[in-house]
């Protein structure tokens, strides 16, 4: 009896999983899928993936088997799963849909996996996205599928009309970002811009949702647009709104950039053949902005020109000058770009000590905040050796190679070797930097 029950187990459990997700169909053609689609007034919902891709996995899943979901798509849609890509894999429902779903991709320009595309009952496209997510917003996305105020499709054919509800542009423009789409996505973004978000009262334009749109759209912004004077003169009441510090300034500092900087030294993206003149450059772009946004941009176009022209020295000197003057941008990832700056620039090619123990000063303040991460203690051990305090170096590197080695074991590979060479070097009183 025991056998028995757990045979009659190991059969229907996979039924009890399926019937608690999305009831996907198999052996249905596109003619088909109308067909039934038609017959039980219902839409479809096709899951573009590819057998690659660990964001289809993590749908495939986590989200398509959650009962919620399930009911919900199985009440409103016929589902398919069609795989882009070929494999060795494959099985003959698969292989069976190559034709179609290469269609599908071509006539989609399907690109980013998962995509999701939702067709009306008679097998018009009105809806798509793409990207992993969680149930709730999945979910949220499906019942758009069925709203005519939110169908990509149907509102994109209404732009393209001349109907243009402003109200709805924003919508418009992030789903064809989302879908890769930029061109398109930019065009429509423009046209919100010019002919909405310019024209609101300072106080609406301060809500987040208008500021949300600009800072996604930051690239299409010019100096003339309202939302740059307003980053430019209430930055950080901007920042606060949005809770993401040093925003204002990287929008305000790129569009200067854009279009007082490149122009003049970089015109057709290709970098002028004689050295810019700085003094001149700034003097133009004190003219129309304060002398903090004009020092900085000044600065951060002699960085990228100096590391354009690989002259290490001057790229060293005035990146000293940017920390010292502006701070250390620690913000999001911009502690793991300092760390890889003081690395592969200082470490590597400085040989004055006063700049190397302000770099190792850097350091201290970047472990302080992430005192758990091997590589900045791995950075800080290389300069402490090459400033001579060899002890206390061989000690943080030894501590980087068993956070190493430990990280190795958790993630099943190998460590990496660089860490015990380089603290055999330490011990040996080799120098772990390139040789000048």
């Amino acid at each position: 009896m025991l056998k028995r029950f757990l045979g009659s187990i190991i059969f229907v459990l996979p039924l009890i999983i399926s019937a608690q997700g999305i009831k996907f169909e198999n052996n249905l053609g596109w003619e088909q899928l109308k067909q039934k689609a038609k017959a039980e007034n219902k839409y479809i919902f096709i899951d573009a993936y590819a057998s690659w891709c660990i964001p289809c996995k993590k749908m495939e899943n986590e989200v398509f088997q959650v009962k919620q979901v399930g009911d919900y798509i199985n009440t409103h849609f016929i589902s398919v799963r069609m795989q882009m890509d070929t494999s060795k894999n494959d099985d003959e429902n698969i292989k069976a849909m190559y034709d179609e779903a290469h269609a599908l991709q071509q006539q989609y320009n399907i690109i980013a996996f998962p995509t999701y595309l939702f067709f009306s009952p008679e097998g018009n496209i009105v809806h798509r996205y793409s990207g992993a997510m969680q149930d709730s917003l999945f979910l949220k996305l499906t019942a758009n599928a069925l709203n005519p105020e939110k169908q990509y499709y149907s509102l994109l054919d209404a732009y393209k009309k001349g109907q243009k509800d402003y109200s709805k542009l924003s919508y418009l423009a992030n789903i064809s970002v989302r879908i890769g789409e930029d061109s398109l996505a930019n065009r429509i973004a423009l046209d919100y811009l010019h002919n909405y978000i310019n024209k609101l009262p300072e106080k609406e334009l301060l809500l987040k949702k208008h500021l949300d749109f600009v800072t996604s759209f930051s690239s299409i912004l010019s100096s003339n647009d309202k939302p740059f004077q307003l980053f430019y003169k209430e930055g950080k009441k901007i920042d606060d709104i949005l809770g993401k510090q040093g925003m204002s300034k990287f929008i305000v500092l790129d569009i200067i950039t854009k279009e007082e900087i490149q122009p003049r030294i970089w015109p057709n993206k290709k970098a002028i053949a004689i050295a810019p003149n700085w003094d001149v450059l700034t003097s133009i772009l004190s003219k129309k902005y304060n002398s903090y946004y004009t020092d900085l941009a000044v600065l951060d176009a002699q960085l990228k020109w100096f590391k354009q022209k690989k002259d290490r020295q001057q790229e060293i000197k005035y990146t000293v000058r940017m920390y010292e003057t502006y701070g250390l941008d620690t913000a999001g990832i911009g502690w793991a770009l300092i760390n890889n700056t003081l690395d592969a620039l200082f470490f590597k090619y400085c040989n004055d000590k006063d700049t190397l123990n302000k770099a190792i000063g850097w350091m201290e303040m970047i472990l302080k905040a992430h005192p758990d991460d091997w590589h900045d203690i791995d950075t800080y051990a290389n300069l402490l050796y090459k400033v001579g305090r060899k002890e206390e170096a061989i000690n943080w590197e030894r501590k980087a190679l068993q956070m190493e080695i430990e990280a190795a074991k958790k993630d099943s590979r190998d460590p990496n070797p660089e860490y015990q060479e380089t603290l055999d070097k330490m011990k040996k009183g080799i120098p772990t930097w390139v040789s000048n």
